[in-house]
């Protein structure tokens, strides 16, 4: 039987393929992006119209995307924004409670999205590569840096050698100073970073393993990476690239944690007490 995509799936299942689509194909996307409240209520002629591409090119994309047809694609989408949409009514942003109701909704769908789509088998390798190594280097750079470095701090807490630089000259000497036994660990969400992908260039002579996490399949870390873990983050506060929160990626390394505590729970509950035993000097 053939899965039936809801509005939010079709989304974040145009944002995976994108970058593999043809030039029809990615010029009809973009109406949906940008106007897929509109599609129930545009027959296929009409839209043909709109978006410059043949009907048929329209069916062959909704058959693609995974429904029977383009009439299936349009019941779909008018069912499920009733009971998906995230947007907050007009001028709840005036108000702190439709703030709060707005943000909690994204946050939530961007991490529903997110662990419903993961590769369990792809978030397997990655805990038993960390879990072997004799450290992790973790590459980062701009509003990624404090996910990285909160995740570095939690591998310590366990016992797991972690570093992160935040120079950007550091970054690449700590790549260049791996060895044998240790593994990269990188994150942008774009894959755009270039300091994140010279890093990983030197880290790939070298021949050691490299973990990456990024929200496209398609971003140019990936090229480098011998694990991928693909978040899906669609949703955003407003229009905009600097809207996007953090806390879908703080959520994907939590199950990273805590899939690596309980790997070894007994030893990593001790290692645990006694740090908390440790840094109690510094509370009050």
């Amino acid at each position: 039987m053939e899965k039936i995509l809801n509005r939010s799936d079709l989304l974040l299942q145009i944002q995976r393929t994108y970058a593999d689509m043809s030039a029809v194909e990615q010029r009809f996307s973009d109406f949906i992006r940008t106007s897929i409240d509109d599609i129930p209520d545009k027959t296929v002629t009409e839209l043909s119209d709109i978006c410059g591409v043949s009907e048929a090119s329209i069916i062959r994309f909704a058959k693609k995307m995974g429904y029977q047809g383009f009439h299936q694609m349009k019941i779909e989408i008018a069912r499920s924004t009733q009971t998906e949409s995230v947007d907050a009514p007009i001028g709840a942003e005036d108000t702190v409670t439709g703030l709060m109701e707005r943000s909690l909704s994204l946050a939530v769908t961007n991490i529903r999205n997110t662990y419903e789509h993961l590769d369990v088998n792809q978030l397997e390798r990655a805990v038993r590569l960390i879990s072997d190594c004799d450290q992790v280097q973790v590459f980062a750079a701009g509003n990624s840096l404090p996910v990285c470095h909160d995740f570095v701090y939690r591998l310590g807490r366990i016992g797991i050698r972690a570093i992160c630089s935040e120079l950007p000259e550091l970054a690449l000497l700590q790549a260049q100073n791996m060895k044998r036994g240790d593994i990269a660990f990188a994150f942008s969400q774009s894959g755009e970073s270039v300091l994140v992908n010279e890093a990983l260039q030197i880290v790939s002579g070298m021949k050691l393993p490299v973990i990456c996490m990024s929200n496209y399949l398609k971003s140019p870390i990936m090229k480098w990476a011998d694990v991928r873990i693909i978040t899906s983050v669609h949703h955003e506060m407003f229009e905009g690239g600097g809207s996007q929160t953090r806390l879908t990626e703080y959520a994907v390394f939590d199950l990273l944690f805590y899939m690596l505590f309980f790997t070894r729970k007994d030893l990593h509950m001790e290692m645990l007490a006694k740090i908390e035993s440790d840094q109690s000097i510094y509370s009050i």
